[in-house]
């Protein structure tokens, strides 16, 4: 059974770990750089987001939940995702996967240090609950399916350079992924859309 389990998942013969290690560093990347950057926000964007956010925050305070329309919440979990597992159907792949990796991490990075930077402990549990569902699912769908898409993207890119006409790399445990992970985004859908905006109601009352 230990045998067949990696042979369902990584097709016949492979190992995703040259493409995990490599996305894993650029998504890291762009944690780093998200966080630098943070840090040389000038002083008049953040007056503005502060402005944005305490009138956000006094909105929730007020017991008004807001809940965000299905296809915001669709859009915000599963963009990058579905990024990745198209650019798997073309060679421009072996570049545009590291590339959304490190744009993801940055993003994600330079938000969450922006809530701390600006309201200290209360922005940091302000982020957790902005993107502490959004991550626990949406990234870990991003690399599942990161992995097959980077490697299906290289070696469609060595079959064009070497004019190669051996069969398609796509196996069926990529399709198999982009399965499991389209069930873990849509548990990550529902929790986002009435979790979360709950979650940043306690969190508001926190915030100065």
């Amino acid at each position: 059974m230990r045998k067949r389990f990696p042979h369902i998942l990584d097709g016949p013969g492979t190992t995703y770990r040259p493409e995990l290690l490599c996305l894993s560093v650029c998504f890291l990347l762009g944690i780093a750089l998200g966080c630098l950057l943070a840090g040389y926000l000038g002083e008049n964007a953040q007056s503005h987001l502060s402005a944005y956010l305490n009138d956000y925050f006094a909105v929730l305070r007020d017991g008004d939940v807001l809940l965000p329309s299905l296809f915001s919440t669709v859009w915000e979990l599963c963009r990058w995702p579905l990024l990745v597992f198209l650019c798997g159907f073309t060679a421009l792949g072996a570049v545009a996967v590291p590339a959304v990796f490190l744009i993801r991490g940055f993003l994600l990075s330079f938000s969450i240090s922006v809530f701390v930077r600006l309201f200290g402990g209360p922005g940091a549990l302000a982020a957790l609950a902005v993107f502490g569902v959004s991550g626990f699912f949406a990234v870990p769908a991003l690399f599942l399916l990161g992995v097959g898409a980077f490697r299906t993207a290289k070696s469609l890119l060595g079959t064009f350079f070497r004019d190669s006409k051996r069969s398609h790399p796509f196996h069926a445990a990529y399709f198999i992924r982009a399965g499991g992970c389209a069930v873990l985004l849509a548990i990550g859908v529902m929790l986002q859309s009435w979790v979360t905006p709950r979650l940043l109601q306690v969190v508001a009352e926190m915030v100065p």
